[in-house]
């Protein structure tokens, strides 16, 4: 958790329950490819072992809390988007480092994982993406509590 990073994420539906998305670090032209994230329903991450599960972390948090929001889509599709996320698992691994100010995707790939509490994620990257996009986490909380 001592590394966190806006990213931005677009997703592909390869069925149902699995959705494939390349990861960037802004929706600005330039942007870097910096990771790919995984997303599996339930029914499949329960039918992983043990060992694979460790892997994935829950999106139930993310969505509840209002830290995954999809800026400029209107609140009725955010709703629809996050009734299909909620329930879902990702695995996530980030390429490039750009958090650490790596100029080419160097060393070995990490493994990301989501936030599953309050007070873990940093009030300043929050403050930031609550800046770059207009939106508020508890504003979003509120929202999608009331609408889930």
């Amino acid at each position: 958790m001592s590394r966190q990073v806006i990213a931005e994420h677009y997703c592909a539906h390869l069925s149902d329950e699995v959705l494939e998305c390349v990861i960037y670090d802004s929706d600005k032209p330039g942007a870097r490819l910096i990771g790919i994230e995984y997303i599996v329903s339930a029914k499949i991450f329960e039918s992983l072992p043990a060992e694979e599960k460790k892997l994935w972390h829950s999106h139930n948090y993310e969505v509840k809390s209002g830290v995954l929001t999809a800026p400029g889509m209107a609140d009725a599709a955010e709703k629809d988007l996050m009734k299909v996320l909620i329930g879902t698992y990702g695995k996530t691994w980030h390429t490039w480092q750009v958090d650490r100010g790596d100029k080419l995707p160097l060393g070995i790939p990490q493994l990301m994982m989501g936030f599953t509490a309050d007070g873990q994620a940093k009030a300043k990257i929050v403050a930031e993406r609550d800046k770059l996009y207009g939106s508020s986490d508890a504003k979003k909380r509120h929202v999608l509590t009331l609408r889930m």
